[in-house]
């Protein structure tokens, strides 16, 4: 970070009496978690060992200095607000399959097998209907079944 931004501003942030001591440290640590958390939609993690990815350190010390500024910025012009906003919508673009991780060497670490995407909801509608629910045995754990006889049973008679 003091190569991006300069030793005396991350020294006075470090210095800063309301993040105290390890505040980089711990920004760049959390930046890095929320990066993750984009990345892993994409591509498996962890990333492959012995790669450098430039575009990840780049967006994680904009996320790390957005949080170290927090409270001092003072509107959506701010240079360090304007930086974090890029880092997150080229995550994003990494998460939609818009973008791609490159590593140094221009390779691309191997997908997640998610597809980019998560699918909650089928198109036929609803898999757990309040019917099917009240049809499940819940076992001995969890006190007697919401419905009377078994699902067999149930089923029988529709």
């Amino acid at each position: 970070m003091i190569t991006r931004y300069g030793k005396p501003e991350i020294e006075g942030l470090e210095a800063d009496g309301a993040k105290g001591a390890g505040s980089v440290t711990a920004a760049l640590r959390d930046a890095a978690a929320e990066a993750d958390g984009y990345v892993a939609v994409r591509y498996a993690l962890p990333l492959p060992a012995g790669k450098e990815y430039q575009s990840l350190k780049w967006v994680s010390c904009d996320m790390a200095r957005y949080r170290l500024w927090e409270g001092k910025i003072k509107d959506e012009t701010d240079t360090v607000y304007m930086r974090y906003r890029r880092a997150v919508s080229f995550l994003e673009a990494l998460a939609r399959g818009d973008a791609k991780l490159l590593a140094d060497d221009g390779s691309v670490p191997p997908l997640s097998g998610q597809g980019g995407s998560i699918k909650v909801f089928s198109e036929r509608g609803k898999v757990f209907t309040n019917d099917v629910l009240r049809m499940m045995d819940y076992g001995s754990d969890w006190g007697p079944a919401p419905h009377s006889g078994s699902a067999e049973a149930h089923w029988a008679e529709t």
